[in-house]
């Protein structure tokens, strides 16, 4: 059983282990190669050593190195590469770290320390990397904040994480009843700009809080996953190595910057002195746009979820994008149909990746062929750092070809979820398999199978939660926002797919009193409770839901009904 001690319980190797190589610890002291147990963080000073060579700046050092060192090392070798493109210009490596450090000063004397979440409500644009590296550099942890949330979502954010400063660009207010400060990044820049000429970056632990990314909560709270220095750097390098990124490279920024998406196109490309390329929304808003848009700035490295790819595709945009050297596909599951149109359309090496927020961002990958079998792409192997295993209800190991719950475990697993320990203890366990003290297991709750060759197969979730265009949605926190209206009684929300358009989400609603205008009515009550992607598009009011024998909803019933009902209004 899983919820032993560890050590009590072995399962062999050669059936339900997969290990991604070195480096795949996991334990409270940060340690995450057995025998090496460096105390501190190793921070880089910006006095440029001598390249080794003049067209070849070495690499950042192998050991376990803060989030924003890797940053500091191309700033101090190559200051006046590219690092951010945004709709303002082009912003080097040695300026963005000039101005951070700025920032950072000025955190540090309004008492910034280790482990406290600082907030940004930003756009997309090099200040987000500027406040970012700030951030960290005063030994701060970032929490990434969309402009367009109600502030309802705000202030309850904000509260869960404790956060006494937002850094904003001016255009935000405090939402009533909060007790954090609103600062200008331009302000903290101007008040530090002194000091940061004596002070440099923080000395923090490899257990020290990076970021906080919340993700939906199937109780209608979101939850916050608490990622560390080194959760995020081993992601970050050893991905940049596997798609063989480099500093000639251009990384599509096409996430919102409230995502590990995100998150994961700014720190691969950071890893290897590569320039991030924000994408204006303009270019997401046609598929020529985006055409022109990958052309233009001569895009290499793409991410992206199959339900914006399959359109793109549709539309022969990467018969036009003769730069792009990496696709990786995220989110969702690959079909094979797909990824072989992709394939002839482009030569780019197509991956797809999988991995929650939880254990880091990208826990496996797999190379398309176009030789897979089935109709999907498997997830692959895990990747290096970590070690995978698939497993029964009760933690037993399982054989090749058997359905179980994927559990994670290795360098790259956050610490939990901030202000919630019952949870914590639930979905990251105690390893009994790996003999290192300390070691956990993160339960992914995603059912996959093991195939002989040792990579992985998507099967689907454990529980009911969901996933539209990419995102994580937790059905429960939709529903109770839904069931906040006076008028709502039950509330079951799904995703409808398959059709001819995109996917939707769909909510249905056992409503009391008269039904017109259901769909108006909840949409405005959830505007000030949700975000934009997680409000329904579709509303489906009913007199009592579909129940099982059991008396719980008939959920499958009601998924069906979605089905027949899709081209039906009003939504």
């Amino acid at each position: 059983m899983l919820t032993s001690p560890v050590g009590t319980a072995h399962a062999p190797k050669s059936r339900d282990t997969e290990s991604g190589g070195t480096d795949s610890g996991d334990t409270d002291s940060g340690d995450t190669t057995a025998g090496r147990a460096p105390a501190r963080l190793l921070s880089v000073t910006l006095e440029p050593p001598a390249p080794t060579s003049p067209l070849s700046p070495p690499s950042p050092p192998r050991e376990h190195v803060a989030l924003h060192a890797l940053f500091a090392h191309w700033a101090a070798h190559t200051p006046q590469a590219p690092a951010v493109v945004d709709a303002t210009g082009t912003h080097g490596y040695g300026a963005l770290w000039q101005r951070a450090g700025q920032v950072a000063a000025a955190l540090r004397g309004h008492g910034v320390r280790q482990d406290e979440v600082v907030a940004t409500v930003l756009p997309r644009t090099a200040e987000q990397v500027v406040a970012l590296l700030g951030i960290l550099q005063a030994g701060g942890a970032l929490l990434a904040l969309d402009p367009a949330q109600p502030p309802a979502r705000l202030r309850a954010l904000t509260e869960d994480a404790g956060v006494r400063i937002v850094i904003t660009d001016g255009s935000v207010e405090p939402p009533d009843g909060v007790s954090w400060e609103a600062v200008t990044l331009d302000a903290l820049a101007a008040t530090g700009s002194a000091a940061a000429a004596t002070t440099g970056p923080a000395d923090v632990s490899a257990t020290a809080l990076a970021c906080l990314l919340y993700t939906s909560g199937s109780t209608g709270r979101p939850k916050g996953v608490l990622l560390t220095h080194a959760a995020v750097t081993n992601y970050a390098r050893h991905q940049a190595e596997s798609f063989a990124l480099g500093p000639d490279d251009r990384v599509a920024q096409r996430a919102p910057y409230t995502s590990d998406a995100a998150l994961s196109e700014l720190v691969m490309a950071f890893a290897v002195g590569a320039a991030v390329v924000v994408l204006p929304l303009e270019a997401l808003a046609t598929p020529d746009a985006f055409a022109r848009t990958l052309e233009q700035h001569r895009i290499s490295m793409l991410t992206i979820v199959p339900s914006l790819l399959a359109p793109l595709v549709a539309d022969q945009v990467f018969t036009r994008c003769p730069s792009l050297r990496v696709v990786v596909s995220v989110g969702e599951q690959l079909t094979r149909s797909l990824a072989a149109d992709f394939a002839r359309q482009n030569p780019a090496a197509l991956y797809n990746l999988y991995g929650p927020s939880e254990a880091g961002i990208g826990v496996t990958a797999h190379r398309v062929t176009g030789t897979e079998p089935g109709s999907t792409i498997p997830i692959g192997h895990a990747s290096a750092g970590l070690r995978v295993h698939v497993c029964s209800p009760d933690g037993e190991a399982l054989a090749p070809l058997t359905p179980g719950e994927l559990y994670v475990g290795g360098a790259q697993l956050s610490r939990g979820y901030l202000n919630r320990p019952a949870l914590t203890a639930e979905r990251f366990v105690p390893d009994p398999f790996s003999g290192l003290p300390g070691a956990r297991l993160y339960r992914t709750g995603d059912r996959v199978r093991r195939q002989l060759d040792g990579s992985l197969e998507f099967v689907g979730r454990v529980d009911g939660q969901l996933k539209l265009r990419g995102v994580r949605v937790e059905p429960g926190e939709i529903e109770a926002a839904i069931q906040r209206h006076p008028a709502a009684k039950q509330a079951a929300v799904t995703v409808l797919t398959g059709g001819p358009g995109p996917d939707l989400l769909v909510a249905f609603v056992e409503w009391e009193g008269q039904t017109d205008g259901v769909p108006r009515a909840l949409r405005s009550h959830l505007r000030v409770l949700l975000p934009a992607p997680m409000i329904p598009a579709v509303f489906h009011a009913l007199p009592a839901f579909p129940l099982l024998p059991s008396g719980k909803t008939d959920r499958q019933s009601l998924a069906d009904l979605a089905v027949r009902l899709r081209t039906e209004s009003p939504r």
